[in-house]
């Protein structure tokens, strides 16, 4: 026997899986029909006070039913049980009538408005796939949030290149922050529409953070500078050697060196930064890096844009005279050898593993030992 709480879950269930397509789609078969499978003889007999209360439970559900929902009743003629009228089955013929019976009426009133909304704002023929995956998230704002997604939505169609920065679009209430909380239902509508991978907004600009090691290069004055790309790429500058560090610290506290200019590069995402420098390409360039699988593939990165790159302190010396400063690598760092790798340097990628899959971050490193290491290679003719 199906009771009234577990159709109602049966029934939330298929709601759930459905709602979506049945308010972007339509239904033209039954929402829902759901067999009851009622008791047999030999089970009123049994059990025949828990069978009452399962009828009595469906009599009460029945008058609570939206109008077009039926539940359909059959006469049983049993020889020891008597005649009894017992449900067999729940028909829910529409959306609206599953929505009414799982308790789901004012969801199914928003993701249905909704996404008529949304269709005829963004046009049914390709948007319907768009709407479909992303309803479940529409429906669960509240209306002004929802108000705001319809208003932004039509502006950035009406402007697909504009080239405004987030903060500028023109929607009460809309700001960076906003956008950037609800990108994951702006940008898959928008582009079922536009066809393209971004909204035609202004992203921020990339910036490299440097420091002028050689005060005669240092642009009036200024020595710790945060740069977009595209302006450092446009510098006139030329200085004899170039330091690129991982680590933020390290790069503040460098010394002063004659015709020397320090890098900050960002990690994984630095190199193709890095390359943008036609400076960096003309300059003898220097880098330093954690010792670990992970600062090699960096290396690698850089000296596959930037050939002429040679490493300090990336070497199985260095290495082993810290292994009391290594800690565990991390579980899954990656084992491939990296392809742009010295001699030198493959031999510390193998060291890595021989000695316990560690790694030496180079801030562990005591300073004096790396800065006396940075001012030989600064000094050396590449």
């Amino acid at each position: 026997m199906i009771g009234v709480e577990a159709a109602r879950k049966k029934t939330e269930n298929r709601y759930r899986r459905r709602f979506s397509q049945w308010a972007v789609d339509g239904e033209t078969e039954t929402a829902a029909s759901l067999p009851l499978h009622p008791p047999t003889e030999a089970v009123v007999l049994q059990r025949g006070e828990e069978v009452q209360t399962w009828v009595r439970d469906w009599r009460a559900a029945e008058r609570g039913l939206s109008r077009d929902a039926r539940l359909h009743w059959e006469t049983r003629r049993w020889a020891n049980a008597g005649t009894n009228r017992v449900p067999v089955r729940l028909e829910l013929p529409s959306p609206d009538d599953v929505a009414h019976f799982a308790g789901r009426g004012a969801h199914w009133a928003a993701a249905r408005d909704r996404a008529a909304e949304l269709l005829d704002l963004l046009g049914a023929g390709s948007s319907r796939d768009a709407v479909r995956r992303r309803l479940a998230e529409v429906a669960g704002l509240d209306q002004d949030e929802h108000g705001r997604l319809r208003e932004v939505l039509a502006w950035l169609l009406a402007h697909p290149d504009s080239g405004l920065f987030p903060r500028q679009i023109p929607v009460r209430g809309v700001h960076s922050k906003w956008l950037e909380s609800h990108r994951r239902l702006v940008l898959p509508l928008a582009s079922s529409v536009t066809g393209r991978t971004d909204l035609g907004l202004r992203g921020l600009p990339q910036t490299l953070r440097i420091r002028v090691l050689d005060p005669a290069l240092a642009p009036a004055g200024l020595r710790d500078l945060t740069v977009p790309v595209e302006e450092l790429s446009r510098w006139q500058t030329a200085p004899r050697r170039a330091i690129v560090v991982e680590n933020l610290q390290t790069l503040l506290g460098l010394p002063e060196m004659d015709g020397v200019i320090a890098v900050h590069n960002p990690g994984s995402t630095g190199a193709p930064l890095l390359d943008r420098l036609p400076w960096l390409h003309a300059a003898d360039l220097i880098y330093w890096g954690d010792l670990d699988v992970e600062g090699l593939r960096i290396l690698s990165r850089v000296r596959g844009r930037l050939p002429h790159t040679r490493s300090v302190l990336t070497d199985r010396s260095t290495l082993t005279a810290n292994l009391d400063l290594t800690v565990p690598d991390h579980r899954n760092a990656p084992r491939g050898l990296p392809e742009h790798l010295t001699g030198v340097e493959r031999d510390l990628f193998s060291a890595l593993h021989e000695l316990g899959d560690v790694r030496l971050e180079q801030e562990r490193i005591p300073w004096d030992h790396a800065v006396q290491a940075l001012r030989r290679a600064a000094s050396e003719e590449p």
